[in-house]
């Protein structure tokens, strides 16, 4: 079978850690050599997770590499393909992975603090030989309520239809939700926001309320989404889910950013079937728009061509 080795190294910044997965061939005499068919993955810290952490502390990183069978189920190889490392900031680590090729490779990272999970991500990759795959994991905090914004792609040309994801992960009795966006009405042009129609968001009578124009000068877009009596509340695991869709038009050349706003108690706001908020939302804004040089989850920046 051919196989693909995968080296781990691992990278320690103020505020960012990186772990850098670079492709390359064994030399079964005990070599690795590079090769012209790398894998490159890069994981990031999520901005919150370790704000306030003392870098002098290890964290345990497991590493997976899983399968999917014919019907969309996960498996572990057999041998698995799994490795553990410790992260600490004095020297980069390196681990080597050896992950079948083939379509479908689900890439799992998992951190552990004194046996705890604390912090996972996953990113599907395909490698059948033919080139460079590229995959950037995240890993967010567990247990805390996250809200992200992203886009099938960052570079549009002028006149485009621009998708905006709206994402949850780790709640769990959500009745509604608000936030605003803010946006260069000089380079985007809001056009609607649709519930994701696998949310129950979809199937409620009142699914999305939106206000294109809430500050027309400054480029505010002002987003609710709720459910109605009778529907049960939300939860929404580690694994996440869109739960909207906002649309822009793309409408001068120029590089420019839609950002959620972070207003207290406003946007994002999370609430319960009682009205009242969701815990942790402290923690998601400071994950949305850290104050330091740590990677922004609210922010998505635009090429317009």
């Amino acid at each position: 079978m051919n196989r693909l080795a995968l080296m781990i190294c691992t990278y320690f910044f103020p505020y960012v850690m990186l772990v850098f997965f670079v492709g390359c061939e064994r030399d079964y005499e005990g070599e690795l050599t590079p090769t012209t068919d790398d894998v490159s993955v890069q994981i990031a810290f999520a901005p919150s997770a370790y704000g306030q952490m003392d870098l002098s502390q290890n964290l345990d990183i497991e590493i997976e590499v899983l399968r999917f069978d014919r019907y969309g189920a996960e498996f572990s190889f057999d041998p698995p393909v799994i490795k553990k490392i410790s992260l600490g900031t004095v020297q980069p680590q390196i681990a080597k992975l050896k992950v079948p090729m083939g379509e479908g490779r689900i890439v799992d990272v998992k951190g552990y603090e004194f046996g705890e999970l604390v912090l996972t991500g996953r990113h599907v990759i395909d490698y059948v030989g033919d080139g460079a795959v590229i995959a950037n994991i995240r890993l967010d905090p567990v247990g805390i309520p996250l809200l992200s914004i992203s886009s099938p792609q960052t570079s549009y040309k002028v006149g485009d239809e621009m998708l905006l994801n709206i994402r949850l992960k780790n709640v769990s009795d959500l009745f509604g939700l608000a936030l605003e966006l803010e946006y260069n009405r000089s380079r985007f042009f809001p056009l609607g926001v649709e519930a994701y129609p696998s949310t129950k968001f979809a199937k409620s009578s009142l699914p999305v309320f939106h206000d294109l124009n809430l500050d027309s000068r400054a480029g505010q877009m002002q987003i609710a989404l709720t459910l109605t009596k009778g529907q049960k509340p939300i939860a929404i695991g580690q694994e996440g889910e869109i739960i909207a869709i906002a649309k822009f038009r793309a409408v001068k050349a120029g590089t420019s950013e839609i950002r959620v706003k972070s207003i207290k108690g406003k946007s994002p706001k999370l609430t319960q079937p009682n009205g009242e908020s969701l815990d942790n939302l402290v923690d998601m804004r400071q994950y949305l728009l850290p104050s330091d040089h740590r990677l922004p989850r609210g922010v998505v920046r635009f090429l317009i061509k």
